[in-house]
């Protein structure tokens, strides 16, 4: 795998295949590809790591099972009762289907089949571990030299909740921390400007202790990923301009509301946020990425492409960092940011959102003094390896 963390970008369109450059890393959703076939082999040549998602969680919605971009993988309608009492529909239908298809579009790693369990209470939890384990003895059976990855796709009030995180942890780590090469994890409807402390605190510190065993990579997540690679993350994805969060409600949708238009807005990295084109125009704001060339830029392709350089850049310099430095570093940003909005404020009366900011802040500062069980008793054999010496 590229050197942690590193930045995803997920595909839906064809504007990376020009760039000339490689990328660390680019998922794309097997459905995504059904839709462009010819994206896949172009796409597949800019990176040494390229993730197909195989979205089976989407199987559960008739809306999204009835699309042709699914119907091409050759699933079969997945009937919640067959698939929970039959093991070998699972093994055939399901896992057969859903690995041969990540293998057959030239995908580096293996994400075992899954399906969106809102709480661990939810039958669909328990499902999903049968199916990891019946995924690792499938690939044990074949002989397959792939890595496999887990996607953990749960709901946002679990990671309040220590004792269900903790219960998460535990059963992926002591089941399967043998046989798997990593994580995903997708939360849904988390919308990190407005998620309260709780679940911020919450996630990071689910993250950081899931990743203390394998690599731990957060899918559909905005510039809060940022924040979660300085804590412990291996690395995030996230779309570029929409598609930062994730909802199972727009699965329920029609194709008519699940339709939305790139909005007229410009990331700014500085303050981890957008702003619209005429408050942009307004500020006199200018970037000096290879897109922008210390323009003001107004069409949607370079405004992607804008965010991409930005997304990039930030893992790029996070990865020549440490831990500790890394916490520091984003601190320092975000008091930057702060800065930025308050005197944005001032000069031109705008009223930007900034309560994530602070929160942002207090998640670092909690964090800082975590550590992996390992580094504590590191920290314990050095203590006790000077006490000897003084005796």
């Amino acid at each position: 795998m590229p050197r942690s963390p590193f930045f995803i970008p997920k595909v839906m369109d064809k504007n990376l295949s020009s760039l000339p450059f490689d990328f660390p890393a680019i998922l794309v959703d097997t459905n995504i590809i059904n839709w462009r076939p010819k994206l896949v082999s172009k796409l597949s040549q800019l990176t040494g790591f390229f993730i197909v998602n195989p979205a089976t969680h989407c199987l559960m919605y008739k809306e999204s099972q009835d699309k042709n971009n699914f119907k091409k993988i050759g699933y079969p309608p997945i009937e919640p009762e067959r698939v929970y009492g039959d093991k070998s529909f699972r093994k055939e239908e399901l896992i057969k289907r859903c690995l041969d298809d990540q293998i057959s579009k030239q995908s580096t790693i293996l994400i075992a089949p899954y399906f969106y369990a809102e709480d661990t209470d939810d039958t669909k939890f328990s499902l999903n571990l049968t199916l990891l384990a019946e995924s690792i003895q499938y690939i044990q059976e074949n002989s397959i030299d792939k890595p496999l990855f887990a996607m953990i796709h749960i709901g946002n009030t679990v990671v309040k909740r220590p004792a269900i995180v903790n219960h998460i942890i535990d059963r992926y780590n002591d089941d399967f921390a043998n046989s798997l090469a990593g994580y995903f994890v997708n939360i849904n409807d988390l919308d990190c400007e407005k998620a309260d402390l709780e679940v911020l605190v919450g996630l990071s510190n689910f993250i950081f202790r899931l990743s203390e065993k394998k690599p731990v990579f957060v899918k559909r997540i905005g510039a809060f990923g940022e924040i979660l690679c300085s804590i412990g993350a291996y690395g995030y994805s996230s779309g570029l301009g929409i598609s930062e969060s994730s909802s199972i409600r727009t699965l329920q949708q029609s194709e008519e509301e699940r339709k939305r238009k790139f909005i007229k807005r410009i990331y700014i990295p500085e303050i981890f946020d957008y702003i619209n084109d005429e408050e942009a125009k307004g500020i006199g704001y200018r970037c000096n990425c290879p897109v922008c060339k210390n323009s003001l830029i107004t069409s949607e392709k370079d405004k992607k492409l804008h965010i991409l350089y930005s997304k990039l850049n930030a893992m790029k310099v996070l990865g020549q960092l440490d831990r500790e430095n890394r916490i520091s570093y984003m601190m320092e940003r975000l008091t930057k940011a702060q800065d930025m909005v308050n005197s944005c404020r001032g000069k031109y009366g705008l009223l930007y959102k900034t309560n994530h900011l602070p929160k942002w802040m207090d998640v670092l500062r909690v964090s800082k003094g975590w550590r992996y069980s390992r580094e504590e008793d590191e920290e314990l054999a050095d203590i006790l390896g000077e006490i000897d010496k003084n005796q």
